[in-house]
């Protein structure tokens, strides 16, 4: 009896080269509440709606979005926030990030939770929220309202796929206008109210290397014909073409049908 070890020594290629595509990502709220400078210790997590007022008393809304099922290395190509407006304004609120940590069933105008405080109360101060403007919510109708972010908006939602870790979300907020603006929460009855966020991205499609089937030990009779299939698996259910190079003499591989043969 003789025995050969065979092992592949050809190449496969799969048709569909590295490619980028887009996808939107779209993310319910999973944190809201709001904080008022007129109930300064009362924490209105479990509330229907979230508000942001200016004068005579100060409200914002506080809100947070989970992007955690958006892949790492995603480039980000837009953002829009869609809210359900149950009281419209005629004046206008800013969007900011949030620079710390706040507890949905626990944040209050004086606090970010119950045993943190915020830098200055309203989460007003240099460690609880940035100063740049992400967007701008103009809620003068009632009913769903699509608020796009702007390229500052963009980055932060960006900087949060890219390290998680610095996601808090943002905070609606303007001081000293009189009209107050009210939407819906994530508590609401009606899922198509609760506030989302839509996130267009851009990303690489990796082709996935395609996988060849063990061949294992082949034995047979002197004399004998030797000949066995072979097969290979695509992560990306690509076409994939067969070939081999550095056969032995006498020996051939058929294309075709995948098969080798030596005689």
């Amino acid at each position: 009896m003789r025995s050969w070890r065979w092992r592949r020594t050809g190449s496969r290629t799969a048709s569909s080269p590295t490619a980028l595509t887009r996808e939107r990502a779209t993310r319910e709220g999973t944190r809201d509440a709001r904080i008022n400078s007129e109930r300064p210790d009362e924490n209105f997590g479990t509330s229907n709606y979230v508000w942001a007022d200016g004068a005579p008393f100060e409200v914002a809304g506080l809100l947070r979005w989970d992007l955690g099922a958006i892949p790492a290395g995603s480039t980000v190509r837009s953002v829009a926030m869609t809210i359900d407006v149950s009281n419209k304004s005629a004046d206008t609120y800013e969007i900011f990030a949030m620079k710390r940590n706040w507890v949905e069933l626990e944040a209050t105008w004086n606090k970010s939770a119950a045993d943190a405080a915020w830098e200055i109360a309203g989460a007003k101060g240099a460690s609880d929220r940035d100063t740049v403007v992400l967007g701008a919510v103009a809620a003068t109708s009632l009913g769903p309202a699509v608020i796009q972010w702007n390229e500052s908006g963009r980055a932060v939602v960006q900087s949060w796929i890219n390290d998680p870790a610095t996601n808090f979300g943002i905070i609606v907020y303007r001081a000293a206008v009189p009209d107050a603006v009210e939407f819906s929460a994530r508590e609401s009855v009606t899922p198509t109210s609760r506030p989302k966020l839509e996130v267009t991205v851009e990303s690489s499609a990796v082709n996935q290397a395609p996988v060849l089937a063990a061949i294992g030990n082949k034995s047979l009779g002197e004399g004998q014909p030797l000949s066995f299939a072979v097969s290979a698996t695509d992560g990306d259910s690509d076409p994939l073409t067969y070939w081999a190079t550095g056969l032995p003499d006498g020996a051939t591989f058929d294309t075709a049908t995948r098969t080798f043969a030596w005689t």
